[in-house]
């Protein structure tokens, strides 16, 4: 705490303006990289489509297929069949 009210003391207003202006210039590339990533985003669509394939075909039947095996055979002793069902469609739902 002591530094920071050196600084203040010290360096004042010229401090405060260099500090805000490093935090303006350095969120500009990063907006222009945004920017142009969407615009090219239709002449090279494959990376899109491979995520939206994996995250709405390939992970919620995994993850069923995981969840009723591990919840129906792991631990068949511990739950009922109907908790089996409502822990399966649970664990579905966040792997979507």
């Amino acid at each position: 705490m002591q530094v920071k009210d050196t600084v203040k003391e010290e360096y004042g207003e010229a401090a405060r303006r260099v500090t805000t202006a490093r935090r303006k210039d350095a969120a500009e590339p990063v907006r222009r990289w945004v920017a142009s990533s969407v615009r090219n985003l239709g002449k090279r669509p494959a990376g899109l489509l491979v995520t939206l394939f994996i995250n709405w075909v390939v992970k919620p039947f995994s993850m069923a297929l995981l969840a009723s095996e591990f919840f129906r055979v792991v631990f068949a002793h511990f739950i009922t069949g109907a908790e089996a069902d409502q822990y399966s469609a649970g664990c579905i739902i966040l792997a979507s």
